[in-house]
């Protein structure tokens, strides 16, 4: 059972990932994480992304259901604050619970293993970075002469300065125990603050390009109102945040970010990477991903001028995908010869008892309390707009409905052709069946 949180920045890991697991004989559940249909399995193994302790309730009550829990934490290479990162991200009652821990790398361990050591850590990089060395490996883009040298992507990451919704971020990290005192809620004050100088020195850059017959995509990060892009804009730039991030990586030629994952990802696929940040004051969004930037820049004009007098070829030089053997001890995967994050979680599932799985169809409370939410959201319509507004029930689910709308089979089956396109894996015999809006089932068939 694979849960889903942002389905636009996870779905297309978590379906290579079930692809080979459906090679290997598994059945694979995957949907949003809070689906009725995840209650009605028993004796499954649920891979989630994260071992913070606000997900501590939700492991209990999967463990009533005798489920065996692997967790990796999906922003687990963020760490701009070792003690920060143990305080926020990592429960020693969760690891206590929970099955198997899959780490990125050894540094990771070692922070993780400093809140509860155990035997039940295992290094395995990031599914990433398996999607970005096989598409390395596969992938050979015909590119669009007319934009040779003129395909900029940008990657955004500014979920805290242009949010998807209008809830209090703050608010809700004080709720989930994130920001747990004054040092805390300063702290995060200031990275926002810094956030809106980074934000605009993007929109600069954005303009500049557009103005200077540059083909722009912008990637939105999935919790970012992508609107507002296209009120700034209009259609001067792409806006596109539901094709995979790997085939846009792929027919860019070059990839400009802050901070973002993406950037190690398209680093790992042999682009030319340019961080862009201008200088700040006091705690700002972590720069770790920076350090796999091709160049890294602190003003809009000099970045355009790096790419309009770059000189371009065919293949960018291979040596700009591997920046440094020591970030293998940040990302094991990251690099050629390294074992794969599938092989690794492959072998600790399978030390796992699952003959005991099995599922029912009934409905379950979880189905109830999924009926009366929705009956609630799609009533708002009779209640006086001021209180529908204001409600943080209706904007909270809002957003739940924003991280992961009803899909259809058929967008499923063409992330996995792709997949299977740009990876070589075979998905003849995957079969795709729907069980309601939001949650599929994945196994092998005729």
């Amino acid at each position: 059972i694979i849960p889903i949180e942002l389905f636009q920045r996870e779905i297309y890991t978590r379906l290579y990932l079930a692809i080979i697991l459906v090679n290997k004989g598994y059945d694979v559940l995957i949907c949003d994480q809070l689906n009725p249909k995840i209650f009605n399995f028993r004796k499954a193994v649920v891979f989630y992304k994260d071992h913070a302790h606000w997900s501590l309730n939700y492991y209990k009550k999967l463990k009533k259901n005798g489920m065996k829990i692997v967790a990796h934490d999906a922003e687990g290479l963020i760490i701009d604050n070792p003690n920060f990162y143990r305080s926020g991200r990592v429960s020693a009652d969760v690891i206590e619970l929970i099955d198997g821990i899959l780490c990125w790398g050894d540094k990771q361990k070692e922070i993780i293993n400093s809140v509860r050591s155990c035997q039940k850590i295992h290094i395995a990089g990031d599914l990433r970075f398996d999607v970005a060395r096989q598409f390395s490996a596969h992938c050979s883009p015909s590119p669009d002469n007319k934009y040779l040298g003129k395909h900029v992507l940008i990657n955004t990451r500014f979920s805290y300065t242009n949010p998807l919704s209008n809830n209090d971020i703050k608010a809700s990290f004080i709720r989930l125990g994130y920001l747990k005192d004054k040092e805390d809620i300063e702290r995060f004050t200031e990275i926002v603050n810094n956030d809106y100088l980074i934000q605009e020195e993007f929109y600069r850059l954005i303009r500049i390009l557009s103005n200077n017959d540059f083909k722009v995509t912008i990637r939105p990060h999935p919790a970012e109102n992508e609107i507002k892009y296209k009120e700034l804009f209009g259609d001067s730039v792409v806006i596109d945040k539901h094709r995979s991030i790997n085939s846009q990586i792929a027919e860019a030629d070059f990839v400009v970010h802050d901070g973002c994952t993406t950037a190690i990802e398209a680093r790992a696929q042999g682009k030319i990477v340019l961080g862009l940040r201008p200088p700040l004051v006091g705690c700002s969004y972590d720069n770790y991903a920076n350090q796999f930037s091709t160049e890294n820049f602190d003003d809009a004009k000099a970045l355009a001028r790096f790419i309009n007098s770059y000189k371009i070829e065919m293949n960018p030089l291979q040596s700009t995908r591997y920046p440094n053997k020591e970030f293998r001890k940040d990302i094991a995967n990251f690099g050629e010869g390294t074992k794969f994050f599938t092989d690794v979680f492959l072998e600790v599932i399978s030390n796992f008892d699952l003959n005991g799985y099995h599922t029912n169809s009934f409905p379950n409370r979880y189905d109830f309390k999924d009926f009366v939410k929705k009956f609630l959201f799609r009533s708002r319509c009779f209640l006086p707009e001021k209180y529908a507004r204001k409600s943080r029930f209706f904007s909270e689910f809002k957003l739940y409905q924003g991280k992961y709308p009803e899909i259809d089979v058929s967008l499923l089956e063409g992330y996995c052709n792709e997949i299977s396109r740009y990876t070589g894996i075979n998905i003849d015999e995957l079969v795709i069946n729907k069980l309601n809006s939001k949650a599929f089932m994945l196994k092998k068939g005729k």
